[in-house]
């Protein structure tokens, strides 16, 4: 085996979601754990909205997380945080975070 496979998307489902006027550029990235979805926003400030399993949002916390949210089975988060310079440069890290009600994710250091 080559290792390639071909997969055929035969059916996507798409849906507007109620909490997508609060960002600028719509959302980059979502995640689910625990009964909360996370949803990392572009735009200035970048933005991270929570909201439950029927997507009532429950909060909004200025949070760069656009570039990528992944769940871990111990609870916490791997958070993508993007950097650009001298407007050519981009780079990126990956940081881990815990979830909080208060702010829906906090960095852990």
């Amino acid at each position: 085996e080559d290792g390639i496979r071909d997969y055929k998307v035969t059916g996507v489902q798409t849906c507007a979601l109620p909490i997508c006027g609060y960002t600028l550029m719509g959302i980059q990235t979502a995640a689910y754990a625990d009964g909360v979805w996370y949803f990392g926003c572009y735009g200035s400030p970048q933005v991270l909205l929570w909201a439950d399993r029927s997507f009532r949002l429950l909060g909004k916390q200025p949070f760069q997380a656009a570039l990528g949210l992944v769940p871990l089975p111990d609870g916490r988060f791997l958070v993508a945080r993007g950097k650009t310079e001298k407007k050519s440069s981009h780079s990126a890290r990956v940081q881990l975070a815990l979830p909080d009600e208060k702010t829906g994710l906090r960095l852990l250091e």
